[in-house]
């Protein structure tokens, strides 16, 4: 009896310590450590997967407003130059010289545009010339046509001898309900020397 007693206690023994050793195994091998890393590598990747996104975002945003900085200093660079143009030339009275102007922003893209005309002033001009403002507000979501509009209107086609006295470009709020884009808005002051009768 004692042989199967010890056989038994024997056997015993080597099943806990099977037991003991497959609890080891486990011990060496944490499952939770490996979800773990798995769980962290889906939340970085996702994170970095947003990260990039947003400096693309950013960067096309840059781009568009280095393309609009760019066009701003080529208008200003444009209205510095037409400022400085001779004003010499003296040219007939043209009453209807603001029209001529709303048609032009009409045809470049800037749609209904009022100019408003002030009557001439002497000041500081030899008799018989006077200096004539046409005042106009335009706004557009580039600064193209309203680049176009100041080239076209100093070329002389539409009023000869006009030129920009002044010039005020600011970035505005999107221009219509329709196009969300932020806009420009310009204040330009013509004028033209004109012989009075």
């Amino acid at each position: 009896m004692t042989t199967f007693a010890g056989t038994e206690q024997l056997e015993q023994v080597r099943l806990r310590q099977s037991v003991a050793a497959a609890a080891m195994e486990r011990a060496n091998r944490p499952r939770y450590l490996v979800l773990a890393a798995i769980g962290l590598l889906l939340v970085c990747s996702a994170y970095t997967a947003v990260q990039a996104r947003a400096l693309a975002d950013a960067r096309q945003q840059l781009r568009v407003q280095h393309d609009q900085n760019r066009a701003v200093v080529a208008l200003i660079d444009e209205a510095r130059r037409l400022s400085q143009a001779s004003t010499t030339d003296i040219h007939p009275e043209d009453p209807l010289a603001h029209s001529a102007l709303e048609r032009l922003a009409r045809q470049v893209g800037l749609g209904e545009v009022r100019v408003n005309p002030q009557p001439g002033r002497a000041g500081g001009l030899p008799g018989g010339v006077s200096r004539r403002d046409l005042r106009t507000t335009v706004a557009s979501a580039e600064p193209h046509p309203i680049l176009e509009f100041l080239t076209r209107a100093e070329s002389g086609e539409v009023v000869p001898g006009i030129v920009t006295r002044t010039l005020r470009l600011v970035p505005v709020r999107p221009v219509s309900a329709t196009d969300p884009r932020p806009g420009w808005r310009a204040d330009i002051t013509f004028t033209r020397l004109e012989r009075t009768k």
